[in-house]
């Protein structure tokens, strides 16, 4: 079973080409995968889709409520499917609970992120960013997206379209006893000592 709900947000994430989207890369057992779909509407402006299932059984009514009222990376919502707590209305900030209780005063994670990306404003300047070592993701990214924009304009395939098994690989982690070696922390958390077994299902 699949829950879905989308938001209206404006666009603070870089794009290049027509969609972005993040999916949980991995799951325990009995989890749910979770993820973003980002839909450009216009130069300022994108619809944000959020959705979780699970693979191993029917949402329960209890998630699909929880959820369509705003829980983890799914805002609250209104009847227009716009976050009731957005950049018009300053999220609903708290600021007596974020003297006493919260670093941000916002309820909602996705509430959370939504305020700090909505504080680049509409449209980034990115050559006054200053990014950092922790950024290396981030900069490969837009290495990436950018070589595969020239590789397509050059008539070529860009790179990874033809390796279907790449995107196979899921990241995990585990709770081990301090002496586990990690090969045998692997086995156990992917069935492989190399962390891709459980990639093969």
């Amino acid at each position: 079973m699949l829950l879905i709900t989308a938001a209206v947000q404006y666009i603070v994430y870089e794009r290049v080409g027509g969609l972005l989207g993040y999916i949980q890369a991995y799951r325990r057992p009995g989890e749910f995968f979770q993820g973003y779909t980002w839909v450009p509407i216009d130069d300022h402006s994108c619809w944000i889709y959020c959705y979780a299932w699970n693979p191993d059984r029917a949402l329960t009514d209890d998630e699909r409520v929880r959820w369509q009222q705003g829980s983890g990376i799914f805002p609250a919502m209104d009847g227009n499917y716009v976050p009731i707590r957005n950049r018009d209305n300053d999220y609903q900030i708290d600021r007596a609970q974020q003297r006493q209780w919260s670093y941000t005063g916002i309820a909602g994670i996705s509430e959370q992120d939504a305020a700090i990306a909505d504080s680049q404003g509409f449209i980034v300047d990115r050559t006054r960013e200053l990014l950092g070592h922790t950024d290396l993701g981030i900069v490969r990214f837009r290495q990436m997206m950018l070589g595969a924009v020239k590789d397509q304009a050059a008539g070529r395939s860009p790179r990874g379209v033809n390796a279907a098994d790449a995107y196979r690989l899921r990241s995990g982690d585990i709770v081990a006893p301090a002496r586990t070696k990690i090969t045998d922390a692997l086995n156990a958390r992917f069935g492989d000592r190399w962390g891709i077994g459980a990639n093969r299902s």
